[in-house]
């Protein structure tokens, strides 16, 4: 493969931030690898708090209300019940 593949940039970059590269399990380094490829995507699709006539919180990214579709599949439950 002589192009950029983003899925092997993330796993790179999880590989580069760990200590001594000593991950507890094959699932840990997979999920590190898949939480580095998410990164980025969720750069664009984060709450905010919309000021307007009635408050709400949307996606700074599509302006969707808050949580977007995208942001469904990038988070976790658990994040996006503590928002």
């Amino acid at each position: 493969m002589t192009g950029r593949d983003p899925a092997v940039e993330a796993a790179q970059r999880a590989w580069d931030g760990t200590d001594c590269h000593g991950f507890a399990s094959q699932g840990h380094a997979m999920e590190s690898a898949a939480r580095a490829a998410l990164a980025p995507i969720r750069e664009l699709h984060k709450p905010y708090l919309c000021h307007c006539d009635t408050p709400h919180h949307a996606c700074e990214g599509c302006l969707e209300e808050w949580p977007c579709d995208t942001a469904r599949l990038i988070y976790t439950s658990e994040e996006l019940t503590n928002d």
